[in-house]
């Protein structure tokens, strides 16, 4: 589970199937999964959706919870 930095909160990822309390942060070890997830949550966030195919328009823009992005 990627948890995004928000506010003075820094990035987390925890194996679920491992630890499902959440109890140990293994981003230093895996910091280039994180990223990776972080580059395909970004690519949803960008053509709104999730699934291949055409850009969908986001009628929202982008919002302040999104510090993890680039404007």
């Amino acid at each position: 589970k990627l948890v995004l930095e928000h506010n003075d909160e820094k990035r987390e990822l925890y194996d679920l199937y491992a630890d499902p309390g959440e109890s140990r942060n293994v981003i230093g070890e895996h910091g280039e999964l994180a990223d990776l997830l972080v580059d395909r949550i970004t690519g949803i966030v960008l053509n709104g959706r999730s699934t291949p195919g055409e850009t969908q328009s986001n009628d929202t823009g982008l919002w302040s919870d999104l510090t993890w992005m680039e404007k």
